[in-house]
């Protein structure tokens, strides 16, 4: 089940905060960094976010979450992770079609790591096209993908 996570509740910051702490730490061990900017994210930065966060549930217990920009003509994913002991259930698959289906917009746009070949095989499926390669201030290559919808 899909739901929109209320991410002003300490709480449920936490818990946003738990599952992308999960995620990025097998992200970072991936793309082989020690230093991940996504790792040193603090929870005020989810209570303080206008940002739109989704969460998707398995059995009461918040599985994956997306982080969304949404502007008026695009959508921009800023995070989408499923927590470890999720992983390879589909959850990440879901949450891309749920986008896709619940947003009116003209493009999708989302970055990810060079090197992490799961996401990118993912975005490929849902038909996002590879724009460019982007570096980063913290030795990681990411590449950006688009799709207009």
């Amino acid at each position: 089940m899909i739901n929109q996570l209320v991410n002003q509740n300490i709480a449920v910051a936490q818990n946003i905060h738990s599952v992308l702490q999960s995620s990025y730490a097998v992200e970072a061990r991936l793309l082989g960094v020690t230093d991940f900017p996504a790792l040193r994210r603090p929870i005020d930065s989810f209570i303080n976010n206008e940002n739109t966060f989704l969460g998707y549930f398995l059995e009461k217990r918040l599985a994956g979450v997306i982080d969304l920009a949404v502007k008026s003509s695009f959508v921009d994913i800023n995070s989408l992770v499923v927590k470890p002991e999720f992983f390879r259930q589909g959850i990440a698959n879901q949450l891309l079609i749920y986008i896709s289906e619940s947003y009116d917009v003209e493009e999708c746009i989302v970055e990810t790591g060079l090197d992490n070949l799961l996401a990118i095989e993912l975005y490929k499926k849902h038909g996002l096209i590879e724009v460019k390669p982007l570096d980063t201030d913290f030795g990681v290559r990411k590449v950006q993908y688009t799709k207009k919808i």
